[in-house]
């Protein structure tokens, strides 16, 4: 009998000895840290944290070891951890994605990861849009996960390191994205200088559902601080979205570059029953906060917050078009922008705005819809005209089911010229209660009711 092996037959077999050892090696590496396997720190899969070596192996490897387990915590701890790979077409890099687990926490000890933003989007195709088949990698994507926490980590997507040829649109590259999961919190996370967005909720053909989001700060992106698509049952407390579309660089930005905005791509199920209590919108470049879908968005609130143009010139600083929505308890300071509460050939919106501070040197509340599926009441609300020459109307309101009740309106003397209509309160259900008045008890506002059916204004 003959024994002997060809050369290349014995290569095989140690080859495969040693990935056999080698994974087993790893596996007993991580089970010594602990012994469940449910438990492990980044610099463990070989991560340096030094903000020069790149990690980028390290997270894809802790990404798939949580993913074969189903779930489990990883620790990031304090350090810097830079990503080095961005994707083009010709290097097709994954981003690091979790997927199918079930109890994900991922726990930063004053940690930041920093991803690579060091190269150009050029156009690859174009039709009516400039395509880039390069962006950044998205560093915490999150697939059909449940029951995941995230906490304690500053994203850097580096945007003011990149640029792009003009006109090309955005593509991906969020630094955190969120699709089809369900009971997901996320708490003091710092987002900032991303290509895109700094969160991405929806895409796929479930909704994300049950997330609560507070303590967190999503700045100077180039698109949106908050993307919202498809999500179900969101609360939203304490978080700040500032500085939207100011990269701090020659990248530019990406429209409509704002603070948070609710762009729903399913009609049903509905993306709704969404709070967003005590939370902070500043100098965002295209609008404080956008939604300009009734048709597949239900239930918004909006309260106890402050939304602040400051150097944004967008008209469009405040639209919440949607089924059933209350903004109550909000300053706004809007510059030379307007809210929004009925947004174009959209019909359906119902909404209400109540006990809030409203300052423009535009329209203040614009609302120009006579479709009988648009229902609006403004109430309790004090709006003030903030420019030197009145333009328009303040506020400009011309909608068949609206009830303005009981609100104060201020407009200086000097912007109020003799016999010519400042105010429109035109085709309503009822004016009533409503006090115009400027710093002159002499000279007052005009108001224009035609068409409304009831009329009992001071």
């Amino acid at each position: 009998m003959n024994y002997s092996l060809d050369l290349c037959s014995v290569k095989r077999v140690l080859v495969a000895i040693l990935f056999f050892s080698s994974s087993c090696a790893v596996d007993a590496r991580l089970k010594k840290f602990n012994p469940q396997g449910s438990e492990i720190d980044i610099k463990h899969f070989g991560a340096k944290g030094d903000g020069m070596s790149d990690d980028y192996p390290a997270f894809l490897a802790a990404a798939d070891y949580i993913n074969k387990n189903g779930g489990g915590t990883l620790i990031i701890s304090k350090g810097t951890y830079f990503l080095a790979p961005y994707y083009t077409k010709e290097k097709p890099v994954r981003d690091i994605t979790f997927k199918q687990c079930t109890g994900l926490n991922i726990i930063g000890q004053n940690a930041v990861i920093s991803v690579n933003g060091q190269f150009h989007r050029g156009v690859t195709s174009a039709s009516q849009y400039k395509f880039s088949t390069t962006r950044e990698i998205t560093p915490l994507r999150l697939v059909n996960c449940r029951d995941v926490t995230i906490t304690g980590i500053e994203i850097n997507g580096n945007v003011d390191k990149m640029t792009k040829d003009p006109g090309v649109v955005e593509g991906g590259g969020y630094l955190l994205s969120i699709q089809q999961c369900e009971n997901v919190t996320l708490s003091n996370l710092v987002l900032h200088h991303s290509m895109a967005d700094g969160i991405y909720i929806g895409g796929g053909s479930k909704p994300t559902i049950n997330l609560k989001m507070f303590n967190c700060t999503s700045r100077n992106n180039a698109r949106q601080g908050l993307s919202i698509t498809f999500l179900y049952n969101g609360r939203i407390s304490n978080c700040r979205f500032l500085n939207r579309g100011i990269t701090d660089g020659k990248y530019g930005r990406h429209s409509p570059a704002a603070g948070v905005d609710i762009e729903p791509n399913q009609t049903s199920p509905k993306t709704g029953k969404i709070i967003l209590d005590s939370c902070y919108f500043e100098n965002n470049q295209g609008g404080q906060f956008l939604c300009t879908a009734p048709r597949s968005t239900s239930n918004v609130i909006l309260k106890n917050s402050q939304l602040i143009a400051k150097k944004s010139n967008s008209r469009y600083q405040v639209i919440i078009a949607a089924d059933s929505v209350l903004v109550e308890n909000c300053e706004m300071d809007l510059g030379k922008g307007n809210f929004w509460p009925t947004w174009k050939q959209l019909p359906g919106s119902h909404v209400t705005i109540s006990k809030c501070v409203i300052k423009s040197s535009n329209q203040g509340i614009l609302s120009s819809s006579l479709n009988e599926k648009d229902n609006v009441t403004i109430m309790n609300t004090s709006l003030f005209f903030t420019g030197d020459t009145l333009k328009s109307y303040f506020p400009y309101l011309q909608t068949r089911n609206l009830s303005f009740l009981n609100n104060n309106i201020y407009i200086p003397s000097a912007s109020i010229k003799s016999n010519k209509v400042t105010s429109l309160v035109q085709g309503a259900l009822v004016a009533k209660g409503n006090k115009f008045y400027s710093d002159n008890k002499n000279v007052k506002p005009m108001v224009s009711y035609q068409g409304t059916k009831e009329v009992q204004d001071h």
